[in-house]
């Protein structure tokens, strides 16, 4: 029994305090000011306590509706996490992703040979180059509508390159987990995403209730021991009505069981009362 109520104490903190710290975070992401975050955090933690302690003080309708209301806010604060921790997984991998830091590479490297050339625009030289007569000029403007070519092919390139760039952000940006599960069910990553969110959320809510229901009810299960030897009180003198009724025989074990003592305690009642 002490075990059962350690464990289910032990992780009734645990799940609690992960769900406390989740609610605090989303309570932080939305709000603006310092004084309006402090206020939601402090609003998210105390509906999240709510919502894991409630049943295991009470559970009268009245604890159930306040159970049901703060579930319900509970469940909005760790969607808001997920959402957030969401989108800050899609920025972190497509920040980091491999192919979108070779495609930039590649795109400054083209810019800075796009810099380097000083040719005119191309439609300029070769309008320039068609009506020059002068062989040494043409000489000339040949070489820069070569060089006015190779800036419009890197301008080009550098287009082509910047949209391979957004593709890939993009890509990397989605969960492969989310995805997948949304191409097998066919539906869009957005819902597979609310739902699991949802799923998770509902998932620590009512684990962390049920935990310390749990804790609580181990331990009023566990017998209360008298410490200290029993007087002539109200118990004894019904103890002794109870025995001389017939309905208790005035054995050891039996007066433990009613009183709900130690043996050592029981074996002085009996004492006492065969006196």
């Amino acid at each position: 029994m002490n075990m059962n109520m350690s464990v289910a104490r032990v992780m009734a903190i645990f799940v609690t305090g992960i769900a406390l710290v989740m609610s605090g975070v989303a309570g932080w992401y939305r709000g603006s000011t310092q004084l309006d975050c402090t206020l939601l955090i402090l609003i998210s933690i105390a509906i999240c306590a709510g919502c894991h302690l409630i049943l295991s003080i009470s559970q009268n309708w009245l604890a159930w509706f306040l159970w049901g209301c703060c579930f319900t806010g509970a469940l909005y604060s760790h969607i808001t996490f997920f959402s957030y921790i969401g989108l800050r997984a899609g920025e972190y991998r497509s920040v980091h992703s491999v192919q979108a830091a070779k495609l930039e590479q590649q795109i400054k490297a083209a810019r800075e040979a796009f810099e380097l050339i000083t040719a005119r625009p191309l439609s300029k030289v070769a309008s320039e180059l068609a009506i020059t007569k002068n062989w040494r000029k043409q000489n000339a403007l040949t070489i820069e509508l070569s060089e006015a070519k190779r800036a419009a092919a890197l301008q080009d390139e550098i287009i082509r390159l910047l949209d391979a760039t957004r593709v890939a952000q993009v890509t990397s940006a989605t969960d492969p987990v989310t995805d997948g599960i949304a191409k097998v069910v066919g539906t869009t990553e957005k819902s597979i995403a609310i739902f699991s969110a949802l799923g998770f959320s509902a998932l620590i809510e009512i684990l962390g209730a049920f935990l310390w229901c749990q804790s609580f009810k181990v331990q009023l299960e566990k017998p209360q021991l008298l410490s200290h030897p029993p007087t002539e009180d109200e118990s004894i003198s019904r103890l002794k009505k109870e025995i001389t009724a017939g309905h208790i025989k005035s054995t050891v074990k039996e007066i433990r069981a009613y009183l709900r003592c130690s043996q050592a305690t029981a074996i002085e009642v009996r004492r006492r009362i065969v006196t």
